[in-house]
């Protein structure tokens, strides 16, 4: 809850969902603000080195707790702004059935209610082929927004070529429901990386709501976004407006970066996968909050050129690491990581058959494991007592040796 911006296109979306919401969660609440201006934002906005908004949310939480409220919100704040063709029908049933959706209106969103079912169709053991499709092309739709999509080939010719296509999707799960479609190869392939895993632990508040309207100015703000369109973004080649960053939200920008690569340095490949795409999540996040606090697209143009702020930065950096920490500890207890558990393996192997230090360069060498992997299993095998961790430095670099743990 302390990561809702006081003021704001956020901010409102978000007190319009507690306003009418049974069963009110700040975490749904966020999911659905931040689902709703990625893609209002679409394809109008992107940040001096071409990020755009799009994201891939999906919103865990038990059975009652009120998920319904989440599409109710957006759909009736949609149909007050007279923009309800922004949102993809739900029941997509085929790759060819998403692509051709997404190219009658190239930013969209996607709500997806049973989500962790649907996923069984893509991910599962009994895979569905068509809707194994959507999984593949959510993949390869998340890096083409700034981009072109080819489409498919067919007898007929080639079909559905999308410029900068812009989806963003809102899943609806339980835990459940999705940990059961859930290992180690949806982890690694980078499918859990590409989403945003707001995750509810605690039974939402049931309050009592009566039907409130969507108030004008609301729909007044989300209408001029919907209508907003860059000076050289004519159809059909959109140039959204570039927002670039202060110095100071550059510099905490790269700090950022640079800290989850040294974590990544000591953390299982499983782990490491799940922060790859965080910093970038970050600049999405500030390019939102800069587009939200403003008071609207009119001052896209006025503005004096110092867009987003080392506050944007900031806010971004606690949402994105919050939620990448959330799809940690969940894929931690559903899954199992085999190049973990493979390093473990391998290290006992190594410093059981022998007294003397063995260093971790010649277990990689042999077994063509990852250096983090390797740390990360010996971190854990030492906070188990099973191994003991001597640690040389030679300059900038560190020799690391192992050895069996000695009996006292």
């Amino acid at each position: 809850e302390s990561l809702v911006p006081e003021k704001g296109l956020i901010r409102d979306i978000y007190n319009y969902y507690c306003q009418t919401a049974f069963y009110c969660s700040p975490i749904m609440g966020m999911a659905t603000a931040m689902s709703l201006v990625e893609t209002l934002f679409g394809r109008r906005v992107q940040t001096d080195n071409g990020c755009r908004v799009n994201d891939y949310n999906v919103v865990l939480a038990a059975t009652g707790s009120g998920k319904e409220n989440c599409q109710k919100t957006i759909t009736r704040i949609m149909q007050a702004a007279s923009a309800l063709h922004m949102i993809l029908p739900s029941g997509v049933q085929s790759g060819n059935g998403l692509l051709t959706a997404l190219s009658e209106q190239p930013c969209s969103l996607w709500i997806k209610d049973e989500f962790g079912a649907y996923l069984e169709a893509v991910f599962g053991k009994k895979k569905n082929p068509h809707k194994e499709d959507v999984g593949r092309l959510l993949l390869e739709l998340y890096n083409l927004s700034d981009s072109y999509f080819s489409g498919n080939a067919h007898s007929s010719g080639s079909k559905c070529q999308i410029e900068q296509p812009h989806l963003s999707l809102l899943g609806l799960s339980t835990a459940g429901g999705l940990a059961n479609n859930l290992d180690y190869s949806v982890i690694e392939g980078g499918s859990m990386s590409r989403m945003s895993w707001w995750i509810v632990t605690e039974r939402p508040r049931m309050q009592n709501v009566k039907i409130v309207p969507v108030p004008d100015w609301l729909a007044f703000k989300v209408r001029s976004w919907v209508e907003y369109q860059p000076e050289e973004g004519l159809p059909p080649r959109p140039q959204p407006a570039t927002i670039p960053l202060s110095p100071e939200a550059q510099e905490r920008l790269e700090a950022h970066k640079l800290a989850i690569v040294k974590k990544q340095e000591s953390e299982s490949s499983m782990v490491s996968a799940l922060w790859t795409r965080t910093a970038h999540r970050t600049l999405k996040f500030a390019l939102c909050s800069f587009c939200s606090r403003i008071a609207g697209p009119q001052e896209i143009s006025t503005f004096n050129g110092v867009g987003i702020s080392l506050e944007d930065v900031e806010w971004g950096i606690k949402l994105s690491n919050w939620l990448t920490r959330s799809a940690v500890d969940f894929a931690c207890v559903t899954a199992v990581d085999h190049d973990q558990a493979k390093a473990e393996l391998t290290i006992l192997d190594f410093v059981n058959k022998t007294n003397d230090w063995v260093s971790t360069k010649l277990i990689q060498k042999n077994r063509k494991l990852q250096k983090n992997t390797i740390v990360s299993a010996m971190l854990k095998l030492e906070r188990e007592g099973k191994i003991e961790v001597a640690r040389k430095s030679y300059g900038q670099k560190e020799k690391i040796s192992l050895r069996r743990a000695q009996k006292p």
